[in-house]
């Protein structure tokens, strides 16, 4: 895309599905410097990045932030076998806090009704007060405090009425799910925007470019 486009001004960000994440993060954890530019954000969709750091036993240090400080989304719908969280092994005890959820493109509140229905009785009960305050002492260097797992909230119909039939009859199709997604499209989209490219809010010309891996 630089090679092609010199004059582009703004900020690169890169998007990469199941292995082309994985291989996205190791080259900007290890071989950045050898990049002609810096991206401003990398998304990995559905990707085994986290299995692949913790059968290794080679996890960063807590610490850890990509080169650059390019920002770090890790995308991932809940019944994909193949994708993995991260924030548990930065710091384990996130493990026990849900991942935070992408918003749904065009619903109310950008939300699911039935996540509406559960995100209501966790603000009625204090709960949300509770996972608040615990997710702020919690933030990790490696998304600039913010959020690192980003779950797509599932149907109803899937995960409640069909159950576990239901749960192995949508595992596979998940992982093909992230580039045909109008939810994914907003999510990078917004936070490529108005926070990896303009974290500032300053205005100016340039926009971004994304740059995509699958595999």
């Amino acid at each position: 895309f630089m090679r092609h486009n010199p004059n582009h001004s703004g900020g690169v960000v890169l998007v990469g599905h199941s292995l082309g994440g994985a291989i996205l993060f190791e080259l900007l954890r290890r071989g950045a410097e050898k990049l002609s530019f810096m991206p401003k954000a990398l998304f990995t969709l559905g990707s085994p990045t986290g299995l692949f750091m913790h059968c290794a036993d080679d996890v960063p240090d807590p610490s850890f932030v990509l080169p650059g400080g390019t920002r770090f989304f890790n995308i991932y719908h809940p019944l994909d076998p193949i994708a993995y969280r991260i924030e548990p092994l930065f710091a384990e005890a996130l493990g026990e806090q849900p991942p935070a959820q992408v918003p749904v493109e065009g619903a109310w509140g950008g939300m699911k009704l039935h996540h509406g229905a559960q995100s209501l009785m966790r603000w009625a009960t204090g709960e949300d007060k509770k996972l608040e305050k615990s997710l702020q002492s919690l933030s990790l260097p490696l998304n600039a405090g913010e959020r690192v797992d980003w779950a797509l909230q599932e149907d109803l119909s899937i995960m409640g009425v069909a159950g576990v039939a239901g749960e192995l009859m949508q595992a596979l199709p998940s992982h093909a799910c992230y580039l045909t997604s109008a939810d994914v499209a907003a999510f990078v989209q917004a936070r490529s925007a108005a926070q990896v490219c303009n974290p500032q809010g300053t205005g100016g010309g340039g926009g971004y470019a994304a740059k995509a891996a699958c595999g």
